[in-house]
């Protein structure tokens, strides 16, 4: 592949990873204007990661390669660049999404009724943070994997070792939202 075209495919990648960050921020400055509970978000959340999940499962794509040319051809690049090593990153990605949905869905039923989660309102600056800091993760993980990738970087285990890293850190991240979440409910 040309160097102007992955450029400009990779440009298009970080502007929809950005945009959809920007996105569930301002979905989530709309609940807490409408006065959604915790559970009710929860539950839009893990609609919507069952839906991505099953699109992967039932046409072999994610939503944003379902809507953007650009995407498709870049997955198509990567998937010749990585080999099986992309079938097994996808599919451990596909399968993670679905845990994540079950994940949510279990949540807005156990807090469905629990007062003491409703008010997402206390919660709003340290959201903000976390998104800020979601979106700089997101764009330097994707920015490492693209160079990976591009420079065909990409050894057996690839995928293994990402998704340990992933586990690790994701466990780390949701052990302080918790504190965060915790501490600021019960103050």
């Amino acid at each position: 592949m040309e160097n102007e075209r992955l450029i400009d495919l990779r440009r298009t990648q970080f502007l929809i990873l950005n945009a959809s960050v920007i996105v569930v921020f301002s979905a989530v400055i709309v609940a807490i204007a409408l006065d959604v509970t915790l559970a009710e978000f929860t539950f839009v959340v893990a609609i919507l990661t069952l839906i991505q999940s099953a699109l992967y499962f039932v046409k072999g794509k994610s939503f944003s390669e379902v809507f953007s040319k650009k995407m498709n051809e870049l997955m198509t690049y990567e998937k010749e660049r990585m080999g099986a090593e992309w079938r097994k990153q996808r599919r451990t990605n596909a399968i993670m999404q679905l845990f994540l949905g079950a994940v949510f869905l279990s949540n807005s039923i156990f807090l469905y009724d629990d007062e003491m989660y409703a008010d997402v309102a206390n919660l709003f600056p340290y959201m903000f943070y976390f998104l800020l800091g979601l979106m700089v993760l997101i764009n330097v993980t994707t920015f490492v994997h693209n160079r990976k990738v591009d420079r065909n970087k990409i050894k057996k285990g690839y995928t293994l070792r990402t998704f340990l890293l992933s586990l690790i850190v994701g466990l780390v991240i949701v052990s302080i939202v918790n504190f965060v979440v915790l501490t600021t409910i019960l103050d």
